[in-house]
């Protein structure tokens, strides 16, 4: 049994999951489902200092595979290392409906991504836009790619910047550092009631990630 289960797996390692420019490899729980699936509740997910215990059942995929053994209560994520996780009810409530459904949440060890390390955008000026909490940050892209920020000092990162999230075409891309070593991001559809919603749901996301978070030793 677990030889085939180690078959799907190497065929499953073919899929990949593109975020941003990057292309991260992604590899399905199913080879370690059959001695988890026997212990605790819940998988501890280490990203270096710090560390998120979920519900193992809400992991999607894990990119690149651990090296612990797959008794394993938890695993220690790896540099530029990616964990898929499916988003708690209590995120998504009241966004989903009346917008469209968040899939998955990427939870990266790394470093902060997006505008943050380009000088460009960290300088750009912000204006408001039509929509409560949003801004806009003008850049000499143009329009195929738009970057905004949530301007209340409440939804700001662990190191005090406010939550970015870039448009290209119809997706939307949102990132926002959690802790020293996790940033937190989702894509989905670029659209009105996005906007419109964008404060509450990270607000909400953001509750549920701290509430989670553990300091290691």
């Amino acid at each position: 049994m677990l030889k085939a289960v180690r078959e799907r797996t190497s065929r499953a390692m073919q899929a990949a999951l593109l975020v941003g420019r990057v292309s991260v490899m992604l590899i399905p729980l199913c080879a370690f489902a059959v001695d988890i699936a026997e212990g605790a509740d819940d998988l501890k997910l280490i990203f270096g200092v710090s560390s998120i215990a979920l519900p193992r059942q809400s992991l999607v995929d894990i990119s690149p595979v651990s090296s612990a053994p797959v008794n394993t209560t938890q695993i220690d994520v790896q540099i530029d290392g990616t964990a898929i996780i499916r988003p708690s009810p209590s995120v998504t409530e009241g966004y989903s409906p009346p917008c469209r459904s968040i899939g998955t949440i990427l939870l990266t060890r790394s470093s902060p991504p997006g505008w943050e390390a380009t000088p460009m955008l960290a300088k750009a000026k912000s204006v408001s836009t039509p929509y409560s909490g949003v801004s806009e940050l003008l850049t000499p892209l143009g329009p195929k790619s738009r970057f905004y920020i949530l301007a209340s000092e409440q939804t700001r990162d662990f190191r005090g910047r406010p939550v970015s999230f870039s448009q290209s075409g119809k997706t939307m891309r949102l990132t926002y550092r959690a802790a020293e070593e996790l940033t937190v991001g989702f894509s989905t559809t670029a659209d009105e009631c996005f906007f419109q919603n964008a404060e509450a749901l990270v607000t909400r996301l953001q509750a549920f990630i701290a509430h989670k978070l553990a300091r290691e030793n």
